[in-house]
């Protein structure tokens, strides 16, 4: 019945529109029904006879401009709000007038829009006791508390101005979804099954609700609240069913590639990443992204970026298209690619203009640096000149010394071809620039080209103590005899400052990893080795876990250069076969790595035996997401030493485990361990399921992979032929042959 309105009055006419509009997305009777119910010059003069009519004008021109708005048509959206007219009952008047301050301010027409939202404040000032009223009137306020400057904001009289019926029933809707969500998950978890398996459509409807009747009431912080609750569940839910599906289409045609399943679970997922988008769920949608670029489906965060090159910027999505740009931006085809970077390269050139356009509540240089730096892995070649020809401009530019780091990466990811191209270009620019370790780090990067001028140039300054330029030489090695007594001298009294630092309590995080870099230059310089101090602040426990893992790694690369000696200190570390070496966590617990870091040392100095640390990745695969990846690295460790049936097999079944990074992990060290003459086994089918995984992380680590492979392999040829199609740059780039 109500797919035939013809037959029914306004309301019933109305109400299918409202219908299709949020069922299908299909907008076109809502923007029938408010071009045929706007006003005009002769049904002015009647108002007066037709008041009970007034109301329809403006429900249709706000409904309408909500979903308008809502899909980022602006324009369209203050034109129906503008054809609304001004000769409206005071409550529905301000109705309209606090959507059209809406549309403005993501116009960027700031000061109109705060008249526009006070105006309407101040119109409904008298009928607070209507729950209409009390809704528009709270999200007037909220509007101009938002859009206030920090001194300006008075935070007690809009929180009084907010609580209101509306916002109460929108806070219990979200309250019972969400209960509604975590019985459903306990349900799950009782049942032993994935927590996204049993969302439930009641409680999504709830939340779809509470979105829907904060965005009429103009209040789109509230909106984007309840969005970002339903957008949790959803991609949840369309991952845990692309997952089965995925296992179900590889049970049953094996060489099917997982892009091609579940196409409507990734429109969904798209959708729905595009939504967050448009409402500036930035938060969400950063979880959500690099969730799904990472363990699949990769491909609806790839349809979401592109959407967002070609949407308009505004100040609610201004921040989560930069976001999705740095997350994604290697998923683009090279023509969009092209033009965000070039976007972006704008923006660093001349931030006014958009700054006055989205008024962005964060810093414009940094994050576009950041979105700059991904893209650039799908630009083109003209694309990275252009990049180079802003960083020589900004390099120059000696009063930006807050972005040094930010200059820094952007060089490094430029292709070597444009680096070696402008070389004297940028050590002439480097070498000029005041900051020491600006002008390291870029004289790194030309080293890195094969550029020997920029590479004297960081030898003669390591000579002169500078640690910023040692860092950058390639191999320690190249250094100096007494160049390196400095450098064993300086870290020894480093490693002793730190070790009575942690005995006093203090604990520096960040900076230089002292200990590795003394461990480092023992190996290269024996006759200046000072692994007194190595040894002491691996075995102190009141050192800081991030102080000692570096040298404990370095230690095991090496682990047949370490002198005897020293080798009998390490064995304190280890009671009956196992690792002892502990230490004080820092603002990230990193007690697996340690424990799996130190585990790899017994292996390589013979103090821990094959079968337990076997015995021990056994157990960490029963355990935590962080302990099966210290199993996946640890195991890598073992397949180094031989080529182990048993750890082949591990490796085999973690190929699949539910953590990407464990199934990373597992692929790499698999592929890495490749044979040319090998027939086809478990291992090439395992590798070949990893290579086709639908999200980019693991045929990322399959395609570094495959450079320690044997080149002649038939596997390795293959693999590298499908990965340098990848959709995404990064995947593409590192499965390309290097010079």
């Amino acid at each position: 019945m109500i797919n035939t309105p013809s037959a029914r009055g306004w309301e019933w006419r109305f109400f299918s529109a409202y219908q299709q509009a949020v069922s299908t997305e299909d907008l076109q009777p809502l923007l029938d029904l408010s071009a045929a119910t706007r006003p005009t010059q002769k049904a002015t003069g009647k108002r007066k006879k037709k008041g009970e009519q007034t109301h329809r004008i403006a429900a249709s021109a706000v409904t309408a401009a909500v979903f308008l708005t809502a899909v980022e048509r602006l324009e369209e959206a203050e034109a129906i709000l503008l054809a609304a007219g001004d000769d409206l009952p005071p409550i529905d008047h301000a109705w309209v007038l606090m959507h059209r301050a809406i549309v403005l301010s993501e116009q960027g027409h700031i000061d109109e829009a705060r008249r526009l939202a006070a105006t309407a404040q101040q119109a409904v000032a008298l009928d607070l006791d209507d729950v209409s009223a009390a809704a528009i009137g709270a999200s007037a306020a909220d509007f101009i508390f938002r859009t206030s400057g920090p001194a300006a904001r008075d935070l007690a009289a809009t929180m009084t101005a907010v609580d209101t019926a509306a916002s109460w029933w929108r806070s219990q809707s979200v309250a019972w979804a969400l209960t509604e969500h975590e019985e459903k998950a306990f349900s799950a978890w009782g049942q032993c099954a994935d927590t996204g398996t049993q969302t439930s459509d009641t409680a999504q409807d709830r939340l779809v609700s509470a979105w829907l009747t904060a965005s009429f009431a103009g209040a789109r912080g509230a909106a984007a609240a309840a969005l970002a609750q339903h957008a949790h569940h959803e991609v949840m839910h369309h991952e845990v069913t692309w997952r089965s599906e995925v296992a179900t289409g590889l049970s049953t045609q094996h060489n099917r590639s997982p892009h091609t399943l579940a196409v409507p679970t990734a429109r969904s997922l798209e959708n729905a990443l595009d939504e967050l988008r448009r409402f500036g769920c930035n938060k969400t949608l950063e979880i959500a992204a690099r969730r799904l670029w990472a363990a699949g489906p990769a491909s609806p965060v790839r349809g979401a970026v592109e959407r967002s090159v070609r949407a308009p910027w505004t100040h609610t999505n201004a921040r989560a298209k930069l976001m999705l740009l740095e997350r994604a931006g290697d998923l683009l085809p090279a023509d969009l690619a092209d033009e965000a970077a070039r976007h972006c390269l704008l923006l660093l050139e001349d931030p006014a203009p958009f700054a006055k356009q989205v008024w962005p509540s964060f810093v414009i240089a940094h994050y576009v640096h950041r979105a700059l730096w991904r893209v650039l892995s799908a630009a083109g070649d003209s694309v990275h000149a252009e990049t180079a020809e802003l960083l020589l401009r900004m390099v120059s530019d000696q009063q930006k010394q807050s972005v040094e780091e930010d200059l820094a990466k952007l060089a490094a990811h430029l292709r070597p071809t444009v680096m070696t191209a402008s070389a004297d270009r940028i050590r002439s620019a480097a070498l000029d620039h005041g900051s020491k370790s600006l002008s390291a780090m870029l004289l790194g990067l030309l080293v890195s080209c094969g550029d020997h001028t920029a590479e004297t140039e960081l030898l003669r300054r390591a000579e002169g103590g500078d640690i910023d330029a040692i860092g950058e030489i390639p191999s320690l090695a190249d250094i100096t005899s007494p160049t390196a007594q400095t450098l064993i001298t300086m870290s020894t009294t480093r490693c002793r400052e730190q070790a009575k630092e942690a005995h006093r309590g203090h604990w520096g995080l960040g900076g230089w990893d002292w200990a590795r870099l003394l461990a480092v230059c023992n190996f290269h310089f024996p006759e200046h080795a000072e692994w007194d101090s190595v040894t002491d602040l691996i075995l102190d426990p009141q050192v800081a876990q991030e102080h000692k893992e570096g040298a404990v790694r370095a230690l095991t690369q090496r682990a047949d250069q370490i002198p005897d000696a020293v080798v009998v200190r390490l064995r304190d570390g280890f009671a009956s076969g196992l690792p002892t070496i502990t230490g004080v966590p820092g603002l990230i617990d990193e007690a697996a790595d340690l424990t799996e870091a130190a585990f790899a040392l017994g292996l390589a100095i013979g103090t821990v035996d094959s079968a337990t640390a076997l015995q021990h990745i056994l157990t960490w695969l029963r355990g935590s997401a962080s302990q099966r990846q210290a199993a996946a690295r640890l195991v890598t460790g073992l397949s180094r030493q031989a080529r182990n049936p048993i750890v082949q097999g591990a490796l085999v079944i973690m190929t699949g485990d539910p953590q990407y990074q464990v199934r990373a992990a597992a692929a790499f060290s698999l592929t890495r361990g490749l044979q040319a003459d090998a027939p086809e086994s478990a291992v090439d089918a395992a590798i070949s399921t990893a290579a086709r995984e639908s999200g980019c992380r693991v045929p990322l680590a399959v395609a570094r992979a495959l450079h320690d492979a044997p080149p002649a392999g038939e596997t390795r040829q293959t693999l590298q032929t499908e990965l340098q199609g990848h959709m995404s740059a990064l995947v593409r780039a590192a499965a390309s042959p290097q010079d």
